[in-house]
Parts: structure tokens; C-alpha cells; sequence
């Protein structure tokens, strides 16, 4: 356990081979100089009001999968970030251990790709072969019919989605967390992409989206 000196918030930490992670979302609204990040009502489109530089973020008190069939009070579990929000001016990188704080507490940084890899890497020789996934998520507040996670790491990902436009997608299904690592790709909305860590029940991999969308984020501890 921790304390972040910006709001005095307690986190859980694990450790999972050499690393060190945080066993919870992040959940912080300003940086460690004191600037603050802008909070955005649910409804945002990302078409009319977000582009790539705004440090913004959403919050939720409960969330529900689309068929209602779980419905879980997250009770300020972490929030969901642009990655502009996550990076706070640092420009892409995939170093190994990263050197970009961006939201993160002091002492602790933003993953980077070759970092979650090596996170991967770890669970492929410490568990079943190709559920690693399972082994990340938290064994509650999944869809009705998937397997649930089985937390067994510790780390305890919670299938809590993204917030896409104004809407949020896959809640009960997926969760993921941002990397350092800006991607080339443009989508048809012109929005550049960056790399996050994508977890299901079945899988866990690296995955682009595009970097307007709300997405969680995973602490990893200095070394």
C-alpha cells in the first residue's frame, strides 16, 4: 500500500516477477506540479470538443455492461484519460524502464509497450498458456456468461471498458490501460493513435486506439 502526496489517495501495489505495479486504476486529477487536468461530462463527443493535446478525463460512480446484466458501484476505482492527459507533454517513447512520469505519482511512471511485454512474458512461463488475460483481471464485476478473471497475480483489472465519444464501450468486457508508445496510424477521423494494453478473459495483448478516447492507467514503480 501507498499514499499519492498530490490528494492523499491510497493504492494497492504487487509485485509480478521484477516489476511492480499498481493493484488498482489510477485515480488522480492533477499533476505532481499541481496542474490540473479538466474534467468532461459523460456526453463529450470526442467529434466536437476533444483533440489530441487536451488533458481531459472522465469518472464514473457505477458502471453496467450494455445487456444491464452486471451492475457494479466502482466507488471512485480510477478514472479514464486522454493520452495527452497521461503523457503531460512527453513525446511517444519505448524505453525499458520508461523515464515518463506524466500522471503518475512521483516514484512511479507510465508503462511503456516493451514494459507490459515484459509483464506478458512473465505470465507465459508462470501460467496457463494463452490466459495470461485471466490471470490479470479481477475474479468480480465481469459480463454474465464470460469466464471471470482469476486474479492471479494481483493485479486485478477491472472490466470496467473506455469511454469512447459519448458513450462508454465494452464496460463488463474488456479493460485497458495506456502506453508511452504513439502508433503511426491515423484513423479515418484523423485522429493518431496510440499503443494500450488490451486485457479480456482470453487474451492480453498490445493494441492501438486512438488518442482522444478515455482510457485507464496502470502505475509502474520506479526501479
Amino acid at each position: 500500500m501507498f499514499v499519492d502526496a498530490r490528494d492523499n489517495k491510497h493504492y494497492k501495489k504487487v509485485k509480478i516477477g521484477n516489476q511492480i505495479w499498481m493493484a488498482e486504476d489510477l485515480k488522480a486529477a492533477t499533476y505532481a506540479d499541481g496542474e490540473g487536468l479538466t474534467l468532461l461530462p459523460d456526453n463529450t463527443s470526442l467529434y466536437d470538443f476533444i483533440n489530441l493535446y487536451d488533458k481531459v478525463y472522465f469518472k464514473r460512480d457505477v458502471y453496467a455492461n450494455f445487456s444491464g446484466s452486471v451492475v457494479y458501484p466502482i466507488n471512485d476505482e480510477g478514472y479514464y484519460y486522454t493520452w495527452a492527459a497521461v503523457m503531460n507533454g512527453s513525446l511517444s517513447a519505448n524505453d525499458s524502464p520508461s523515464i515518463i512520469e506524466g500522471i503518475c505519482p512521483d516514484g512511479w511512471h507510465v508503462p511503456s509497450s516493451a514494459e507490459f511485454n515484459e509483464l506478458l512474458d512473465f505470465l507465459k512461463a508462470d501460467y496457463i498458456k494463452d490466459k495470461e488475460g485471466q490471470a490479470l483481471l479481477s475474479d468480480y464485476a465481469w459480463l454474465n456468461g464470460m469466464d471471470k478473471g482469476t486474479n492471479y497475480c494481483g493485479f486485478n483489472a477491472l472490466a470496467k471498458g473506455y469511454h469512447y465519444s459519448d458513450f462508454y464501450g465494452q464496460t463488463g468486457e474488456v479493460t485497458n490501460y495506456w502506453t508511452t508508445l504513439q502508433t503511426d496510424y491515423v484513423s479515418w477521423v484523423h485522429y493518431t493513435h496510440a499503443y494500450l494494453f488490451n486485457i479480456g478473459w482470453n487474451y492480453a495483448v498490445i493494441w492501438p486506439a486512438s488518442k482522444v478516447e478515455g482510457r485507464c492507467v496502470n502505475c509502474l514503480q520506479n526501479q
